[in-house]
């Protein structure tokens, strides 16, 4: 039996408990079927044959919460279907749900049951194969057909294509485990010796279209002096101002005939190691 994507199947030999119902749904089809909406129900009613036990659906409470077994997402208030004053618990662990098919009351509606009592097993065979979505996607069942919802890095009807990042020039050493500077592609960066490279060696095309930082650059790094002119530059640098002796020269007398003045010289110590004293005892014309 079909409706839209699905196909629906149930064991006409045999009535099982809960647990035996759905392994042999999974056996042979998806699951024990998930209900979608009034409409599936009303095409179940319809089309299946009134069985006296009824039949095991794919709802189950677990953990006190009533939960869709096939897709493990809880059962919402508006999606409810429970025939008048159901669930009633009735004798405690009524933890599983049967429907009622061509009841003359409630006709369509669910039960809450126990586990262990024998109805038959209504299963679907879903649309939603191994393949689809090119499993990069999670693939939804919907009336008539389904839908991928994508997962990161991915887009398309199904899932087929990847997002790509601006192409790296020149060309680093890159892996790229799902296409060319594509998503999840991978690349290193070094510089030729005597270069330095700035920035981050490695990025990675994430699933938004963008590297996880801008691609480095190779700069010239600033020449470093050798120990030899270190060395030179200590040499030549002027002693301490402690250890230092400065002249101070004296205006002694003119020589006429030679045309210059002669001075006295005086070697003295600064009395302070601050600059501003260096010259304490010296002639700012003279130093």
């Amino acid at each position: 039996m079909e409706v839209g994507a699905w196909t629906y199947h149930y064991g006409d030999k045999s009535d099982y408990s809960w647990e035996l119902a759905r392994n042999f749904c999974r056996s042979f089809y998806t699951d024990l079927v998930a209900i979608q909406n009034q409409r599936e129900i009303a095409y179940l009613n319809s089309v299946l044959p009134h069985s006296r036990t009824y039949y095991w659906i794919g709802l189950r409470k677990i953990k006190n919460v009533w939960t869709w077994v096939g897709t493990n997402k809880a059962l919402t208030k508006e999606a409810e279907n429970w025939a008048n004053r159901e669930p009633s618990n009735k004798g405690r662990n009524q933890d599983c749900v049967e429907i009622y098919i061509k009841r003359d009351l409630d006709a369509g509606r669910w039960n809450d049951e126990h586990c262990q009592k024998k109805k038959r097993a209504l299963c679907y065979q879903a649309s939603c194969q191994r393949s689809s979505c090119s499993q990069r996607g999670e693939c939804v069942e919907t009336i008539g057909n389904y839908t991928c919802d994508c997962y990161p890095g991915f887009y398309g009807p199904e899932c087929e294509h990847v997002v790509r990042c601006k192409n790296l020039h020149p060309g680093p050493d890159c892996s790229h485990p799902l296409g060319e500077f594509s998503y999840n592609s991978t690349c290193k960066f070094q510089c030729q010796e005597g270069f330095e490279l700035q920035g981050l060696d490695t990025v990675q095309c994430l699933a938004s279209g963008n590297w996880t930082a801008a691609a480095p650059e190779c700069a010239e790094p600033l020449q470093s002096r050798s120990e030899a002119e270190m060395n030179q530059m200590e040499m030549s640098s002027p002693p301490p101002a402690d250890d230092a002796i400065y002249a101070n020269f004296n205006f002694h007398e003119r020589d006429t005939q030679a045309e210059e003045e002669v001075y006295t010289e005086e070697k003295i110590r600064p009395i302070e190691t601050n600059d501003d004293n260096i010259y304490t005892n010296i002639n700012p014309r003279h130093r």
